[in-house]
């Protein structure tokens, strides 16, 4: 395989390092409704792998890193390619590249939630599962010190971006409210994430904010709309 090759796959890898963390952050139930009373403040080590496949075969991509969680809310993660703050309330992921001193501000849109049938854990005789049929119960065990609770979807993925359908495991601590793994898997590969080493306590708050000499660039949604460029004073 090419140097070229190994530092696609590596860019691409970092990608979804990234926005393992941000889904995580902005899916995981209970989540974007912010601060709780069931939710203590905390921080944990982290340990993300990805496998990605690929036309050049398959690619393995392991990091270690940080995260912290703050009582009202917020999350931040560090890896290897940077920061990933989400505040609930503002609704808004935060990406700081501390290499080149930028923070790209994403402003995630207000959506009512979708009228779902529900579920059931039922498989067509084709046996290709359908948005919103299955999801299963997994039941409890321990994990991290903590006893965990489990539960894997399959949902639709993207046709164009040929994803197919999309296997989410996650496995929450119910006593801390924390994802404590999570496992997305789809033709395109498989991303993990594990939470060890957890410490209950409050961050200190300049974790959750951008270093006044970075430069901001602000985004509403995912895709894009709308971007300015400031500098903090």
């Amino acid at each position: 395989m090419t140097q070229r090759c190994l530092k696609h796959i590596a860019v691409a890898g970092g990608a979804m390092l990234i926005s393992l963390s941000v889904r995580a952050q902005f899916t995981i139930p209970g989540t974007v409704a912010g601060a709780n009373a069931n939710r203590p403040a905390l921080s944990a080590d982290v340990k993300t792998t990805v496998v990605s496949n690929t036309p050049h075969g398959g690619f393995t991509q392991s990091q270690s890193g940080k995260y912290w969680r703050s009582q009202d809310g917020k999350t931040r993660q560090d890896t290897s390619f940077g920061s990933v703050i989400t505040d609930p309330k503002a609704r808004t992921i935060t990406h700081l590249n501390h290499t080149t001193k930028e923070a790209t501000i994403i402003l995630m849109p207000s959506v009512a939630k979708p009228e779902l049938p529900p579920p059931s854990r039922s498989v067509p005789a084709t046996g290709q599962p359908v948005l919103g049929q299955a999801v299963e119960d997994l039941g409890e065990k321990e994990i991290a010190g903590y006893l965990a609770r489990g539960r894997k979807t399959v949902t639709k993925g993207d046709q164009k971006l040929q994803f197919g359908f999309v296997t989410t495991e996650v496995w929450t601590a119910t006593t801390i409210q924390l994802p404590l793994y999570i496992k997305q898997s789809s033709s395109r590969g498989e991303s993990v994430q594990q939470y060890d080493n957890i410490r209950i306590g409050e961050p200190e708050a300049s974790l959750f904010a951008i270093p006044q000499d970075y430069t901001i660039t602000e985004k509403t949604g995912t895709t894009g709309g709308h971007s300015r460029t400031v500098s903090l004073p």
